[in-house]
């Protein structure tokens, strides 16, 4: 039969497997495609199948062994392992390139193409070897840069065998697929037990503007299209896209509504309600596999290891070598590096916590500090107020402070928990804590910044003695009464609920309240005083004239002194 007519594969494919399938024997031991035969002898000879075949009218040519053999054109041949392979062995020589035309380009690609039809791979390199020369006439040359790829192309085609693999892979019904997009193109790798069996590729349109992301899932619905052909019943998906790993695996485990924005949000629940319905038929998993051409973190650390830098420095070092590497995987690494982490290691960031409480009087942090040659004991409201509180001590000995907290306690009340140092873990204190219900906690050796509270309030009192040289009584009036940035009352009126008080200095200097005051007599006049409160009946009572008006008494002076006298010891004097 003729091989120009368009159906005469299909036709001859049909006929002989219809032969084939008449003997059970013959049918078991034979597999074909079109017109090649694959005959199992452990089941059946070559030869009863020819004679089988030769019963129907169908010549067949003299068997030949499968090892070192030709099928389909392949050469077929066991490898060092010992396993069956096939390759095309006539390797084709290209002839030098100088100047190129967009005519000799398209032949060239052609005639690649033809000479291995299996890899897929090279269709669509030269697709895009031909959308680089442009819409150019035939006539014209290409451009450097595409001939440079074409060069390259043919090079490594030359060199490189770009189609081989194994023959009989046994199918099992696991799978693993590959599935990777970029700005060029689409493509996926099927391997069944760690053997490639099937690969493709596909260019993107010049036109196409999607997201890399819905390229990411078109990827892999083609190549669950590809692995629905194998049988395959579980299947695992990898890609180097963290979200399209995300978004399947949500949609997948029903984890969580997958949410996207925008335009593309229509496009991106289509392929994934695609892939749910594929899901039912195959149990997929996905997982997310490092990009090829990646440094690995063997190779990082090889590099790190040279010098033991940090970040920045051993990033351009990976750099030079590989420019796919990121900070983030340079970071990884290096986070994990025993030297470095144990020889002066760098700073690393945190959750910071909160010292701070909503309630006021709820937490309070202590501290002994000094001022000149005088100790303090200091006190602050980790709450809103930050109503601050210091006492002068004698000693850092232990009954000196809790004396001065029991002082505290009595005018104040006892707070939840004392936020103190190290220095203040005593039997005595944590009697006392224990005594008036109060929890103590102390903050990490060696660094003062897990009291920052505290620790701030001293450097603002300190300041403030230093500046104005007031002494430290009023430089804590001082802070109590002034309102902070982040706070809208003072902290008295915060913490004890009363106005502010009077400041000496800022203030104006205030009157006395009059209401009780006697106005019976005024400076000058004259009166007469009592002596003395045990004074006789029969005892005059002394001359004298008002100096001093007081709140509650009147300073009267008399021939020999001045007498503080309340107004009952007084009486009017009038001169004759």
């Amino acid at each position: 039969m003729c091989f120009g007519i368009n159906v005469a594969p299909t036709i001859m494919t049909t006929i002989l497997r219809h032969v084939l399938n008449l003997n059970p024997t013959v049918k078991k031991a034979c597999d074909n495609y079109i017109d090649d035969i694959f005959v199992d002898e452990s089941v059946e000879t070559a030869k009863n199948v020819a004679k089988h075949l030769l019963k129907f009218g169908l010549q067949c040519k003299p068997p030949q062994d499968l090892e070192q053999g030709r099928v389909l054109g392949l050469r077929v041949e066991r490898n060092k392992n010992g396993e069956l392979i096939w390759k095309q062995d006539n390797v084709v020589q290209f002839e030098s390139l100088n100047a190129v035309t967009r005519s000799q380009l398209f032949s060239q690609l052609g005639k690649l193409i033809g000479h291995y039809p299996v890899a897929g791979s090279l269709r669509l390199q030269a697709s895009y070897i031909k959308r680089l020369a442009g819409n150019i006439s035939w006539c014209d040359f290409i451009s450097e840069d595409c001939k440079e790829k074409l060069k390259e192309l043919l090079y490594r085609v030359e060199k490189e065998d770009p189609v081989g693999g194994k023959w009989l892979v046994p199918v099992n019904g696991k799978a693993e697929l590959y599935c990777d997009a970029s700005s060029i193109g689409l493509g996926v790798v099927l391997l069944i037990g760690g053997v490639v069996v099937e690969d493709a590729a596909w260019l993107r349109p010049a036109s196409d503007t999607h997201h890399i992301n819905i390229s990411e899932l078109d990827s892999i619905l083609r190549g669950l299209n590809l692995a629905s052909k194998w049988g395959i019943k579980e299947l695992t998906v990898y890609s180097d896209s963290k979200s399209t790993v995300g978004w399947l695996n949500a949609v997948l485990k029903e984890e969580y509504r997958v949410k996207t924005r925008r335009i593309s949000q229509l496009l991106v629940q289509r392929r994934l309600n695609t892939i749910k319905e594929v899901a039912k038929d195959i149990q997929i998993a996905c997982r997310t596999v490092c990009a090829a051409g990646l440094l690995e973190q063997k190779d990082i650390w090889k590099i790190h290891s040279i010098g033991h830098f940090g970040v920045a420095r051993t990033l351009q070092l990976c750099l030079r070598n590989n420019q796919n590497v990121s900070r983030k995987e340079v970071s990884a690494v290096i986070a994990n590096c025993n030297q470095c982490n144990s020889i002066d290691p760098y700073s690393v960031k945190w959750k910071n916590g909160q010292i701070s409480v909503e309630k006021n009087w709820n937490r309070v942090a202590i501290d002994v500090t000094h001022v000149g040659a005088e100790l303090y004991l200091s006190m602050i409201d980790c709450g809103p107020s930050r109503y601050t509180i210091w006492r002068k001590l004698a000693t850092k000995a232990a009954a000196e402070v809790v004396g001065r907290l029991e002082e505290i306690f009595s005018l104040f009340g006892p707070p939840v928990c004392l936020l103190m140092d190290n220095e203040f873990r005593f039997n005595t204190l944590t009697s006392f804590a224990e005594e008036w219900h109060v929890n103590l906690e102390y903050r990490a050796a060696h660094r003062a910044q897990d009291n920052g509270i505290v620790e701030r309030i001293h450097r603002a009192i300190k300041r403030t003695v230093a500046r104005s040289h007031c002494s430290i009584a009023l430089a804590v009036l001082l802070y109590n009464e002034t309102i902070s940035s982040n706070c809208t009352e003072s902290p008295p009126k915060q913490f004890k609920k009363r106005s502010t008080c009077f400041i000496p200095g800022v203030d104006t200097r205030r009157k006395v309240d009059e209401k009780g005051v006697s106005k019976k007599f005024k400076v000058g006049d004259n009166v007469w005083v009592k002596p003395t409160q045990e004074t006789k009946c029969d005892q005059p009572w002394i001359p004298g004239v008002v100096r001093k008006q007081n709140t509650l008494s009147f300073d009267v002076e008399t021939a020999n002194r001045i007498y503080p006298r309340h107004i009952s010891h007084l009486r009017r004097r009038t001169d004759v």
